[in-house]
């Protein structure tokens, strides 16, 4: 192979790199009112504060939000003081700590994608099933096709809590995290978010 013909292959493999699926690993440290934001590809940014884990594009809104659920109730995208202190408000031990720190979720890659799967949910949720001939209940659009979705796991890790105690309303004052953060291959209607 000549060298000038091993060059062309380099920069055709560099070139299609973004194209390929990814995984992204970062960390970072968040406190009370603060906002830690990091990109993590296909124009996609992860926004984690005390309160929420968000994977937006640029001036979109919450990509994963209709996508992860549950969708009533206590999610995982959503981190509320009281999943870290027992009854009486004070920190609960690590035993039982352990599964209230990794937070699952999955992400829509664009705004197009994420319009589709919210109102795919709207219908899920607030249509009545239909049951097809065969006896077979069927929920959702009848031709609906998932888009294709990123994943991602965010760990806390040294949870911080303010205002502890019989009586007080506790707070998340600060914590570290780390995530993994996995992308699917552009192609195939993947989307860059817009």
């Amino acid at each position: 192979m000549t060298s000038r013909r091993a060059i062309s292959l380099l920069v055709l493999l560099y070139l299609s790199l973004p194209l390929l699926a990814q995984t992204v690993s970062l960390a970072g440290t968040v406190k009370a009112g603060e906002t830690c934001s990091q990109p993590i590809g296909h124009g996609l940014t992860l926004l984690v504060t005390t309160t929420s884990i968000e994977v937006r594009g640029v001036g979109e809104k919450n990509f994963a939000a209709c996508v992860t659920p549950p969708y009533h109730g206590p999610n995982p995208l959503d981190i509320e003081p009281w999943e870290f202190v027992d009854k009486d408000n004070h920190p609960l031990p690590d035993s039982q700590l352990q599964e209230e720190l990794t937070r699952d979720f999955s992400f829509a890659l664009s705004a197009a994608d994420d319009e589709k799967a919210c109102k795919e949910l709207n219908v899920v949720l607030y249509t009545p099933p239909r049951t097809l001939q065969d006896g077979t209940v069927e929920y959702g659009s009848p031709r609906y096709r998932e888009p294709p979705m990123g994943k991602g796991t965010v760990t806390l890790s040294h949870v911080t809590l303010d205002h502890l105690g019989k009586g007080e309303t506790p707070q998340v004052s600060s914590f570290q995290f780390s995530a993994r953060i996995d992308l699917p291959a552009l192609g195939s209607g993947n989307k860059r978010a817009k």
